[in-house]
This record gives structure tokens, sequence and C-alpha cells, in this order.
């Protein structure tokens, strides 16, 4: 992904080890060209919110072209007749999908609106905010909150945690006990969750989620300045509370703080919730955490006028594929798939 700062994602130790998140349908479509891989995107399916209501809904995905095949308008317009084809006879009660917002190469192509391609209608702003983590001392609560662990509590009672604050948001996924169980397979058993009480009330909860032995986000480089200026851009980082730039070539030691929910009630204590977050991921050595909101979401302010930290803008878009039954149409509610699922 071209952009300020050019960034890879890899599958390591196998493409398909990050499959079946939260219960999710996977299908991977490749290109072949006399043999040779050149191209692929993947198709997830899965149980989201939609307007209140649990739905069937698909995220395009990891859409990649070999270098070899950049510009072959052939090969991009082929997968999609195929994929069109797909969701005609199987389809979604909606579909989207992200578009890193400086990758202006991609978004050009599908948003142009290319006869033969899918529409693409922009439905969101989306934000990722990078932040060092950071092991000092935790952040005071107001008062009659208290954080603990998530081993305290069933799987049970995380997953209608997280549900009711879904059902508040489009796109956030639907779990359930089984799904919140099946996660330890991929790096997050229950006790990597923090939960955030009220009293003897479970008011919110927060994954802290190393993803690494499944996916990787990998740095290849830096653009124009950036890449000259990284070294000072790093030392006053130190003093500012910035995560480092790192060197070409690394994975980034980074959690996810998702998937999260918080009482709507209780945002005053979503900075000192996040911090907890770091400070339970700079304890088992990582640098960096991530959470991500729509800009239209009450918790962004919140999260802006708390924490400085590395911004990445990405657009999220319906997908409406042609001959397909019409999509539904979103309501007011802010849209929030979790950033680990993205």
């Amino acid at each position: 992904m071209r952009g300020a700062i050019e960034v890879g994602f890899a599958h390591e130790p196998g493409y398909f080890h990050g499959t079946g998140l939260a219960g999710a349908t996977d299908r991977t479509l490749i290109a072949r060209e006399r043999g040779r891989l050149v191209a692929a995107g993947r198709w997830v399916i899965s149980d989201r919110w939609l307007n209140g209501e649990i739905r069937r809904i698909a995220y395009l995905g990891e859409l990649r072209l070999d270098s070899s095949v950049q510009g072959r308008a052939d090969i991009v317009l082929r997968g999609y007749r195929h994929l069109a084809g797909e969701y005609v006879r199987d389809p979604a009660d909606f579909c989207f999908t992200s578009i890193v917002a400086d990758n202006e190469r991609a978004r050009r192509m599908l948003e142009r609106g290319v006869r033969g391609m899918p529409r693409y209608e922009l439905i969101a702003e989306f934000t990722t905010m990078l932040m060092r983590a950071s092991a000092s001392r935790s952040a005071r609560l107001p008062p009659g909150l208290a954080i603990e662990s998530g081993e305290t509590v069933s799987a049970k009672d995380l997953a209608d945690c997280l549900s009711e604050f879904g059902r508040t948001r489009n796109l956030s996924t639907h779990w359930t006990a089984e799904r919140i169980d099946a996660l330890a397979a991929h790096g997050l058993p229950r006790s990597d969750f923090l939960l955030l009480r009220e009293g003897a009330r479970l008011a919110g909860c927060m994954a802290v989620w190393d993803q690494r032995s499944f996916r990787q986000i990998v740095v290849h480089g830096y653009n124009g300045g950036l890449a000259i200026a990284r070294p000072v851009v790093n030392l006053a980082g130190a003093v500012l509370g910035l995560p480092r730039l790192p060197k070409p070539g690394s994975i980034l030691s980074q959690a996810m703080l998702s998937p999260m929910a918080i009482d709507p009630r209780l945002s005053n204590a979503l900075p000192a919730f996040l911090r907890e977050g770091m400070r339970a991921a700079a304890r088992r050595g990582l640098e960096i955490v991530a959470t991500g909101f729509a800009v239209d979401d009450p918790c962004w302010p919140v999260v802006v006028r708390a924490f400085r930290g590395r911004r990445y803008a990405s657009r999220l878009y319906s997908v409406e594929w042609p001959g397909a039954p019409a999509v539904y149409r979103l309501d007011a509610r802010p849209c929030l798939p979790e950033l680990a699922s993205l």
C-alpha cells in the first residue's frame, strides 16, 4: 500500500491461518497468467449489525495486483465479473470495503464507475490512531469504575457486552460465546481482554490483540522528505510520546485495541480504559497500540482530545453489484467495523 509510509500485509506462516475469524466464511479469488499468480482478493462474509439488526454482511478486501500486471484492466474486470457471479448466486445483505485515503491510484480506479465493475459509494471516513504503548502509571478512572482482566467473566458475558454496544453501530461484528472462545486459536484468549466495571455491572470490554501469529504489518519504506527526516521525527516523537517510525523491513510490534465496547454514558472513562490497554501491551513487550473509529463516531473526538498519535486515514465504501438484489441503506448510526478485522 503506497503512501507517505509504504506498508505491506503479510500472512505468515500461511495465508489461510487468519481465516474464519468470528465465524466468518472466507472466499479467496486468484488470477494466474501462464501459471504464475498475478492477482488475488478476499471476500469475507460474517454476521454484523446493520441498522440495529443482525445481517449477513460481506467485506471485500486484500485486492492485490502483482507489479508485472499493474494497469491491466482486463485482469481486474475479469476478476470482478467472477465475483459478481458469485455474489448474485449467494448474495449478502450488504457489501463493503475499505481503501486507504492516500492510495489515490486504487481510489481512482474504484471510484470512477468503470463499466463492468460494482458501484462504490462512500459511507464513512475512518481513522486509525497509532499510539505508543506505555507502562506508565494508569490514568484515574471516574468514581465507581474499575478495570480488571477478562478471564474473570464468561465468553457469553463478553459477547453480550460487545453486542450491546455493536447494536448502536453499523457493520460491527455480532459476537457469540463460541466466537469469543474461538479467538484463542488466533492469539486472543479471554485473559487478553480488559473489562470496565461499574460496580458489579460489566460496562465495557476491550481486547489487547497481538495478531502477529497469523498476519503482520510490514513497513517497506518512506516516501519524500519522511525518508530523510525519519531519525529526527523519531527523536521528536520520543519527547512527544508518539510511536516511532521503524526502519524499513520491520514488522510492526503492535496490538489492536479491538474489538471494543463501552457504555455510551461512560465516554469520559474511554481515555483511561485505552491507557490501560496501552499499559497491558507494553507489559507484553509491544511498542504500539492501534484503535480506530469513523470520524463521526462520538468516541472519536474523545480519543483525539486525549491522545497524541499517528493517524492513518481510510474510507469505507458500500459495494453494489450489478444484478444483485438491492442493498440495505444505512441509517444514521456511525459505522464501526472492528479494526482487527479490516
